[in-house]
């Protein structure tokens, strides 16, 4: 999995142009040089809430079986990433 610092937002990446912010490395006491991650405007994150708000619309009609499976599946992949995550 590489990181870009990049958001996903819809079935787009974009670079946030907002400034920017590292990661921090808690046990070295230090920032985590690369990637610098770009921060999201206002803009970005009324679409991410639109987008996410019909989507959810859609995820709540499902039958619970679907939604559960949909879970199960989300859950799949997060463990198949191992030591990457």
């Amino acid at each position: 999995m590489q990181l870009t610092g990049e958001m996903l937002i819809g079935r787009a990446a974009i670079r946030g142009q907002a400034g920017s912010q590292r990661a921090f490395n808690p046990t070295a006491n230090a920032e985590i040089p690369e990637p610098e991650f770009g921060l999201g405007s206002r803009e970005d994150v009324e679409r991410a809430v639109d987008l996410a708000t019909r989507a959810f619309d859609s995820y709540r009609n499902l039958p619970l079986e679907r939604r559960a499976a949909f879970l199960e599946a989300i859950a799949e992949e997060i463990l198949a990433l191992g030591d990457a995550l």
